[in-house]
């Protein structure tokens, strides 16, 4: 247990002074070795008895022979990295972590870069009971306790990729540490600076200062202030006082923005391990007394703390819900309660509920009308609920995710936000007749800065419908690059080809005969984000049989790393072609031999849902695919006859090339395209 690594830590420190520090409540505070601690020895709870100021706890200033921090949850762990920055140096760094999601991977330290860490010594991860985890570090000599738990808090936050900051922020006042979690350029100031140079610039670009009612006086004239009224100054017994309460009074609950809430760590508070079979059960979001508390009858399975903070093991816990009901109440203040309810949507809890509040405007429009869109009675259907779900998720991560949140604060100070990924789609077919239905699909993507680089493999690009197909696209604004290949070139080859002509910052493989939902791009990139992965994409989970005039759903698991994406769907950054893996040069399965190769190199695999995708099998095809389409009529786990494809691929009926034209009637298609759900043995 890590109690009882920190008290044997605690003795082999001896007389030197120690430092033992939690965050995330009495789940972090009761992995505390128990009784009365050494003289020698402070504990520090970083939610609440933090002192002001970057060097509060560094008095003396020489290092300490022991530091350590327990978090209640990964979530805890990465908004405390700007509180530690307070905390002395030290030889010998003791993390620990009360519980860790099952679908989250093991907190194994990522190293720093190149001679940081020389003088470590000895580092030890373990795995407790109850999914705790410990991360034990000894150097030399003694180093910032900052840069031990931001290597932990790196591979928490799934990997390399780490959005570019901007701007750069120091942040005071109480609520500090939920403005920008887990972002190393983050410091920590006094609320009333000045913020330290660095050479002769400061090292933040803006400050953003939290208060209980009455924003300090600002000394740094040289550094932009944005003033937040902190969670506990807007909590409901306040509104109203007088005095220190003359500001809180003014600020009404219903004038509250969306960017006046504290953001959500999208790295960790996430759709992943989302589940698609679930019981039966819906529990009720409802204040119980001064919070609020998400309970089934008299069983409460967690209380939302006073920022209303969601953490990644309290989503874990709600996995298996068919939803959750929000009973509008007034609990401990409008922006925790608006935080719950966020940090429960980007989660992608099927969350719903009546009319929502005039002071619950600050969630956001969109998030507003999703709440009220669905019933209990709707969330019974397994694919209505997966279709909220994402609806949902999209709607928060979109609207309360820390870069989203700060991408538009940074607007408003005059900040350049950081650019966005562009998209290159590489895009081969070896059928003419297909190009205009695949360019469409392409086309009618959403919410994506995209262009298209186009191979035709063994086509001539002065055929008729090649022409009139590639000049329909043009005509949408978008850009289009045509590279020509003879019919011997390999698809590997082919396929590094139009990867070498393509611009964007994401290359993303799209099939000339699937379907794609209008999000599909965006969904994917919404995915990088959270998931960190090198290669994302979505399994092959609706399949359309053409010739049998079925579509299947097949049983699979969506939201979690994987080792294997559908070929149609494989999205990746530059790099990962560029110094990573590129395809193979051979004929076929170079989809399946690039995705064995980027795990094999140490690459992250991550699959988002599968609603927005749609595969075709047709015997007569042409496709490369040579496996009969029996097979999914014996592997599909529901199967309907018609086209049924999820609502979010936004598409009434199926399209059939030429040579399938006659394979199913045409009084059959789209005839059983009404949206309703009744699958078959």
């Amino acid at each position: 247990m890590i109690h009882d690594l920190l008290r044997t830590a605690l003795e082999l420190s001896g007389r030197e002074r120690a430092l033992l520090c939690h965050i995330g409540g009495d789940a972090a505070r009761d992995q505390l070795p128990t009784g009365t601690p050494p003289a020698d020895c402070r504990v520090v709870d970083l939610d609440g008895d933090l002192p002001e100021g970057p060097d509060a706890l560094r008095d003396p200033p020489s290092p300490i022979g022991l530091a350590a921090l327990v978090a209640a949850t990964p979530t805890d762990l990465r908004r405390a990295l700007v509180l530690t920055e307070a905390l002395p140096p030290s030889a010998h760094i003791l993390l620990g972590i009360a519980a860790v999601p099952e679908s989250r991977t093991p907190p194994l330290p990522t190293a720093p870069g190149i001679d940081q860490w020389a003088d470590l010594h000895d580092l030890q991860a373990r795995r407790h009971a109850d999914d705790a985890w410990s991360c034990e570090f000894r150097f030399l000599e003694a180093v910032a306790v900052r840069e031990a738990v931001l290597a932990v808090a790196r591979s928490i936050g799934g990997g390399r990729r780490q959005s570019t900051a901007s701007p750069l922020v120091a942040l005071s006042g109480p609520d500090a540490s939920l403005w920008r979690p887990g972002d190393p350029t983050a410091v920590r100031v006094s609320a009333r600076g000045p913020v330290p140079l660095r050479g002769v610039a400061p090292i933040a670009d803006t400050a953003l200062c939290t208060h209980n009612g009455q924003p300090p006086y600002w000394t740094d004239d040289r550094i932009d202030r944005v003033d937040r009224t902190g969670i506990a100054a807007l909590s409901w017994a306040r509104f109203g006082q007088a005095g220190d309460g003359r500001r809180i009074r003014e600020l009404r609950p219903g004038a509250l923005e969306v960017d006046d809430v504290p953001p959500i760590d999208e790295r960790v508070v996430n759709p992943m391990g989302f589940r698609q079979t679930t019981s039966e059960r819906v529990a009720v979001l409802v204040p119980r007394p001064d919070r609020w508390a998400v309970v089934i009858g008299r069983t409460e399975l967690l209380r939302v703390p006073d920022s209303g903070t969601i953490t990644d093991v309290d989503l874990a816990r709600l996995r298996h819900l068919r939803g959750v009901r929000v009973e509008w109440r007034q609990h401990s203040g409008p922006l925790a309660a608006v935080r719950a309810v966020a940090g429960l949507a980007a989660g992608g809890v099927p969350v719903f509920s009546g009319p929502v509040p005039r002071w619950g405007r600050c969630l956001g429009e969109e998030l507003r009308t999703l709440l009220t869109s669905v019933t209990a009675d709707d969330l019974a259907d397994p694919l209505t609920r997966e279709e909220h779900s994402v609806r949902l998720r999209r709607a928060a991560l979109r609207t309360h995710g820390s870069a989203a949140r700060w991408r538009r604060i940074g607007a408003r100070l005059g900040f350049p936000a950081p650019p966005a990924p562009t998209v290159s789609v590489i895009l081969c077919t070896r059928r003419p007749g297909m190009l205009g239905f695949a360019l469409h699909q392409i086309a009618r993507q959403r919410g994506v800065d995209l262009e298209v680089v186009l191979g035709l493999h063994g086509c001539d690009p002065d055929l008729p419908e090649v022409r009139a197909a590639v000049s329909a696209f043009r005509a949408t604004g978008r850009e289009l690059t045509v590279h020509a290949a003879d019919s011997d070139t390999r698809f590997g080859v082919l396929l590094n080809q139009l990867a070498a002509r393509a611009s964007g910052s994401v290359i993303a493989k799209m099939d000339d005969d699937d379907w794609y939902s209008p999000d599909h791009l965006a969904d994917l990139l919404l995915a990088r984000d959270y998931s960190g992965a090198d290669v994302f994409g979505c399994s092959d989970e609706y399949v359309y049989l053409v010739d049998f005039h079925q579509t299947i759903r097949l049983a699979t698991t969506s939201e979690r790393p994987t080792s294997f994406v559908s070929g149609g769907t494989i999205s990746m950054d530059r790099a990962v072609v560029e110094d990573l893996v590129a395809f193979r040069p051979i004929a076929a399965s170079e989809d399946s031999q690039l995705l064995l190769n980027v795990v094999r190199s140490g690459g992250r695999i991550y699959a988002t849902h599968g609603l927005g995708y749609v595969t075709r099998r047709s015997e007569s095809s042409g496709h490369l695919w040579t496996e009969g389409t029996a097979c999914y009529l014996r592997s599909g786990s529901r199967q309907w006859y018609g086209w049924r494809p999820s609502s979010l691929l936004e598409c009434e009926q199926p399209f059939l090339a030429p040579w399938e034209a006659g394979t199913v009637p045409a009084q059959k298609i789209g005839g059983d395209c009404d949206g309703r759900r009744q699958g078959i043995a």
